[in-house]
């Protein structure tokens, strides 16, 4: 079993590691409910690999359950520390400034930090920009916000975007292209924007 970590002697990244072990049962427990054994196996994997993000992150989301926030936050720099270019500190930060710690203004340079991500998928970058103007509402900016939205791109420039022959697939495309290839009543789409009568079993 993947979670019989003494089972395991490599240390690497590989799927069948300590390291990845104890992140895979980090968040198994933390769905669980089971938040100081997912901090455990957190700090376990935080052991076997201090220059890695992946275990700060864990250990944020603990402590947000937990509702910790400031605690969570220190851990998602922590991440960002580590990995500058690693996206999900940046809106797990900006999220908890804004939601939990009422602290917009943080939450936004977290967002505009992340803006300069030169890896930044185009799901993220729409998600980020989001959440910044959702930052910029929340301190009053109205004509900020009004205007970051106004260069937000269309759902056709989106689905030209994801349908690049470069385009690299991502996990977080899939609730997206579900999204973009069905009209306004969830019927699915053809090819030219039209809506098919029946689709094929595969």
């Amino acid at each position: 079993s993947l979670h019989e970590d003494e089972d395991y002697e490599d240390e690497g990244f590989g799927e069948s590691s300590q390291y990845a072990a104890h992140l895979d049962r980090g968040w198994s427990l933390l769905d669980r409910g089971d938040l100081e054994a997912a901090r455990t196996s957190a700090e376990h994997a935080r052991e076997l690999r201090e220059e890695a993000p992946d275990a700060p992150m864990l250990l944020g989301a603990v402590a947000l359950a937990e509702h910790r926030p400031e605690d969570s936050l220190r851990w998602y720099e922590s991440a960002l520390e580590l990995d500058p270019d690693y996206f999900e500190p940046y809106a797990a930060a900006a999220q908890i400034c804004l939601f939990d710690l009422s602290d917009p203004v943080r939450g936004l340079h977290f967002c505009e930090e992340a803006m300069e991500i030169e890896t930044l998928h185009p799901v993220e970058d729409l998600d980020i920009r989001l959440l910044a103007a959702e930052c910029e509402l929340a301190q009053g900016e109205l004509e900020g916000a009004a205007d970051r939205l106004s260069h937000m791109p269309t759902l056709e420039g989106l689905r030209e975007i994801l349908d690049r022959p470069d385009a690299e697939p991502q996990d977080t495309d899939a609730p997206l292209r579900t999204f973009l290839s069905r009209d306004e009543d969830g019927e699915p789409l053809g090819d030219e924007g039209d809506v098919v009568d029946h689709v094929p079993d595969r």
